[in-house]
């Protein structure tokens, strides 16, 4: 496991603590947060499932909620950390608030961009549409 990186923004702190991003030196990002209809949400975590990302690391922020999740019985961390070759997922079971949805993808960003270059981000989300 690779040290933990702490950083400050406004104030308030967001700590990676996950292994090596890939062995790689360019990297893809696909993030997700919950947002309409959770198409995000399900989408990623499908696609961690099925091709069998392995779980890298966790973030924490005092912008996140004060929550754990249980899946098959073991407590995971509401934002996590997911990679498969070339490829990292950011995923999130919970809300972020205002200020925590520009501070904790530009945390994110810096401790990526300090051990790898991304070359691509790919954001996955739904969009309310008011129709039927």
């Amino acid at each position: 496991m690779e040290k933990s990186s702490e950083g400050s923004d406004s104030g308030t702190h967001c700590m990676i603590n996950a292994s090596h991003a890939g062995d790689d030196p360019l990297v893809r990002v696909s993030a997700e947060f919950p947002g309409s209809g959770l198409v995000g949400s399900i989408a990623v975590q499908y696609l961690v499932e099925a091709l069998s990302f392995t779980h890298i690391g966790n973030i924490a922020s005092p912008l996140l909620p004060a929550v754990s999740l249980a899946t098959a019985g073991l407590a995971q961390a509401p934002l996590r950390l997911y990679e498969k070759g070339r490829l990292l997922v950011v995923l999130s079971d919970v809300p972020v608030s205002d200020e925590g949805s520009c501070t904790i993808p530009s945390r994110i960003l810096e401790w990526l961009c300090a051990r790898t270059v991304v070359t691509e981000i790919i954001l996955i989300g739904g969009v309310v549409t008011g129709g039927d």
